[in-house]
Formats: structure tokens, C-alpha cells, sequence
């Protein structure tokens, strides 16, 4: 029994190679909005953890040096302020900053103690993440996939 072969020389048809075509955007379509939307919201738990890190080893360095300290948060950027230095550091454009109960400065006493509280990050598009920075001076993070309603 011979199997049955297409014959060389006719090759798929343009009905075929259109329906192909088709669905192949179809599902291009349905995939590159999620695709984007998966890539900004690893980028805001990336940026928020890198300033969680950054604000954990601010406070490892000043417990090290047994002097206080003090990190000072505006909308779109951070003030450290060690005595004689200040450093300032900004975010990424996309991203603010909104403190808990009003309050803008984290002090780190010469003691290691830290003044708990939340610092909200937030995007573009209104997603968050919230670091928490315990009384230990541990920073944890928690995020949120909620968006605001598009105004019709």
C-alpha cells in the first residue's frame, strides 16, 4: 500500500495559506496586550524591590556606624541624610512615592531602632506595591494588581 502524499507540485492553496494567516493574528492579537501588561507589573515589583533593598541596607549601614539617620521620601524621589552627606535619589518616571499617614521621614535612631511605616510605590497605571518597614528595620513588600477604572 502506498501512502497518500500531496503531490509535489501543486503546494497549499491561497485559501489556505489567507485561514492560516487568520489565526495567526487573531492570536497575536488576543496575546501582545497581556504580554505587556505582564511586563509593567514585573517592572514596578522589581523597581519596588530594589528600593526596598536599597532602604534595608541604608538602615544595615547605619546601624554599623551606631549614628542616626534619617531617609526623607518625596513624590518621585528619596533623600538619605547621614550627618555630613545627603544623598538624593530618583525614581524612574513612571513610578511616585506616597507615605503612610502623612509622614515623609523614616528615622533610623543611633540605637538601631527604626520609626516603622508604609511607603506606597506606585504606576503609571496605578498599580502598587507597598514596602513595610517593621520597628527592626526589616522592609517587606506586598503587591497589588488593581487598577484604576477608565472614565467613559
Amino acid at each position: 500500500m502506498q501512502p497518500h502524499f500531496r503531490n509535489p507540485e501543486y503546494g497549499f492553496s491561497i485559501i489556505e495559506i489567507i485561514t492560516t494567516l487568520g489565526i495567526v493574528a487573531v492570536l497575536c492579537s488576543i496575546s501582545v496586550p497581556k504580554v505587556r501588561e505582564v511586563a509593567r507589573s514585573s517592572s514596578l515589583k522589581k523597581e519596588a524591590a530594589a528600593l526596598g533593598d536599597e532602604i534595608e541596607s541604608l538602615i544595615l549601614r547605619a546601624r554599623a556606624s551606631h549614628s542616626p539617620m534619617s531617609i526623607i521620601f518625596y513624590r518621585d524621589s528619596f533623600t538619605t541624610d547621614t550627618g555630613p552627606v545627603s544623598r538624593k535619589k530618583r525614581l524612574p518616571s513612571s513610578l511616585r512615592l506616597q507615605t503612610s499617614k502623612g509622614r515623609s521621614r523614616l528615622e533610623v535612631y543611633a540605637s538601631g531602632v527604626v520609626s516603622p511605616m508604609t511607603v506606597r510605590v506606585i504606576d503609571s497605571e496605578a498599580r502598587h506595591c507597598d514596602l513595610i518597614i517593621s520597628l527592626r528595620g526589616k522592609v517587606s513588600q506586598t503587591c497589588k494588581e488593581t487598577r484604576r477604572k477608565k472614565k467613559q
